[in-house]
Order: C-alpha cells, then structure tokens, then sequence
C-alpha cells in the first residue's frame, strides 16, 4: 500500500494515434501505409532519493549517504557521530516518458488461384528516459527497477561538493528503448500446387492435393548498454556506465576483428574492447561513464519456417492429411546478445544462440 501525503500523485497516461490509407489494386491486392505512433507520460520510475556522497572522505556508502545522523541533510565528514541509521530510500516517482513512432506498411493477397500472400514492414523508434533497470541481458528498461545514473541530492544538503550536482539526472538514460527494433519485416504465404493434368490417372494422383506455406521473419537486433558493473562513482547506485572512445571503431566488424575471444574459445568478437574502457574516479561527479543508453546494438534475427501438406481424400468430406514441418529451414544461426558488463573478461563477445538448430516435425490428421 502507498499513500502520498501531498495530494500530487501523478497519474500514468499513455496516448495512442496512427494514420491508415488502404488502397485495393485489381481484384485480389490491397495495400495498406500508416504512421502508427504512442506516448507515454508520468511512468512509475523508482528513484533514489538518498544516494550516496563521493566526498573523499573514504568512509562506508551508507556513512556518506544524504539521510543518516538526523536532523543533519548531507553525508559523514568521518566516523566521529555518524549513525549510517538508513541505506536506500526508495520514491515511487512519476517522471518518466516514453514515445513510439513507426511506418508500416502491408502488402496483402487474398487466396486467388490457389496463392495467398500477407507482407508486413515496420519501421519505427521508441526512446524513453526511463532507467536502464536490469543489469542482465539489458531487456527491461521499462520495469521501474533501479535508479539513474546520476544522483539526485536534496536542495538543503550539506557538505556535497558543488560539481557533485548534476543539473539533469536523466542524461545518460535518455536515448533508444532496450524494445527498439528499428527494421521489423514478417512474410506469410500459402500456395496449393497445381495438379498436373494428364490422362495418366497416377501422375494426376501422385501430383494432387499438395500445398506449401511458410512464415519469414526479420528484425534488427537489440539496443544495449555498456555498463562498468560496479559503483565506480561512489554514489551507492551501481548503475555507472562504460566509458566509450568515439575515436575507435565501435564494433569489432570495423576494427578488423578485435576483441575478447580467446584462441580456441566458441566465440564471436562483436564489440571492439579497445573502445571501451571503467571510467575513472577522479572526484566528485566522476566516474560515471559516458555511454547513453541504448546507443549500442546486437545481432538481427532471421528466421524461415515452412510446411508442405498433402491431402489424401478417403470417404465423401473426410480426408487424411500428411503434413512436413520445417522450423528454421536455412538452418540460420541466431546470435544471443554480447556480453555487455565491461568488468567480465567475455566484455564484447558472443558465446550462445537463441533458440536451437533446424527442426523437422512430421505429423499426421485424419479429418472427418
């Protein structure tokens, strides 16, 4: 149960649109384009609101913490009267937005002579300046899991060192939703093979009742952070970020293949480590990182799954069907995400896949 004593709780809006023109083209074609866009303000982001100070004064995270030694505001100088009574402090707080825009578009053939096709494309964008909340596979920036980057310290503290103070704590938080996929294209299609007419009853028979169908998908693959995988800040919010050398190629493609895999090891390098470094402390308001979220991106999906179907009639309406199933028919290999924590030995590289390999499924109906 929550209460909020001010009378300002914020209510979470989201608000939909979209656009549509569909055009038919002869008998059996329809095509169908429209923006198709979302906007979500007031999102529940769980903020902490008494982080820890990077005073140099070398004491425990809960010591330099805003709210410790009541009625002081601001963190332990040293250990002489310092309680470290609290540690986090969490704000059910309603700042955080979020927006989606796309095209689509929609290419459909209705069954005609035995051929049915629906094509879809979308291309879109989502950002938010939600917390990047997950510390694992980076895929839920929008649970309300963790804090900013940067801290945000109360107006009447004292002993915070001014360029402590950042003047937007979303900065680092503002960018590409870790559900962005920016190409999305999905292909459906059926097709009843044609009977080869002959006065030879068992060609006919042999060629008759056979039907294919299948399901191509595509989409480009997930937004990630880099991320240094402790609290090289001293904030006491783990949530400091990779510092990133724009001067060097991001990816390990571009960098004639460098990276972290080992000789020997079953591994791909898809980031180029040299790029990429744990920031370093120099001070208050240090140590934070520079990488934006979501401003990295893993490998796409492929995937091609298909049927081939034969019908057998028997008696009247019922019928045997025989049906050949195929999933991942290319045998694609589909690459998990790399591994994105800068303090793991494996920073950069990929070591599993989703999924498994090529799957034929045989199966067998009788319809009556």
């Amino acid at each position: 149960m929550e209460y909020d004593p001010s009378g300002r709780f914020q209510v979470p809006v989201t608000f939909d649109y979209n656009l549509t023109i569909e055009q038919q083209v002869g008998a059996n074609w329809a095509v169908r384009l429209a923006y198709v866009g979302s906007g979500s303000r007031h999102q529940f982001v769980n903020l902490e609101v008494n982080p820890s100070v990077n005073n140099g004064s070398g004491l425990s995270t809960n010591a330099r913490r805003v709210y410790n030694t009541a009625p002081t505001v601001g963190p332990c100088s040293s250990s002489t009267g310092c309680s470290a009574n609290y540690s986090d402090i969490i704000e059910a707080a309603m700042i955080g937005s979020a927006g989606f825009n796309s095209f689509q578009a929609t290419l459909e053939r209705k069954m005609s002579h035995g051929f049915s096709l629906l094509a879809n494309y979308t291309w879109s964008k989502t950002l938010d300046d939600m917390p990047q909340a997950t510390r694992t596979g980076n895929t839920e920036d929008l649970n309300a899991g963790e804090s900013y980057v940067y801290p945000l310290y109360p107006s009447n503290a004292t002993g915070i060192p001014a360029v402590a103070n950042v003047t937007d704590i979303k900065a680092l938080d503002r960018g590409i939703s870790d559900i962005d996929h920016p190409s999305v294209i999905s292909i459906s299609y059926g097709y009843q093979i044609p009977t080869w007419k002959t006065s030879y009853k068992v060609i006919s028979a042999l060629t008759s009742g056979w039907r294919t169908s299948g399901l191509i998908q595509h989409h480009s693959g997930d937004s990630l952070t880099a991320y240094a995988n402790s609290d090289v800040s001293l904030t006491g919010l783990s949530q400091d970020r990779a510092q990133r050398d724009y001067t060097k190629a991001t990816y390990s493609r571009d960098a004639s293949g460098a990276g972290n895999c080992a000789t020997g090891k079953s591994c791909i390098n898809w980031m180029n480590n040299a790029a990429f470094a744990i920031p370093v402390n120099t001070g208050a308001g240090t140590g934070f990182g520079n990488v934006v979220k979501g401003s990295l991106r893993g490998p796409g999906f492929t995937n091609w799954d298909g049927a081939v179907i034969r019908s057998f009639p028997v008696y009247r309406e019922t019928n045997i069907e025989f049906r050949v199933e195929y999933f991942d028919i290319l045998n694609h290999t589909e690459l998990s995400n790399p591994t994105t924590a800068l303090s793991s030995s494996s920073f950069g590289t990929i070591t599993g896949t989703y999924g498994g390999p090529r799957i034929a499924q045989f199966s067998m109906k009788y319809t009556f």
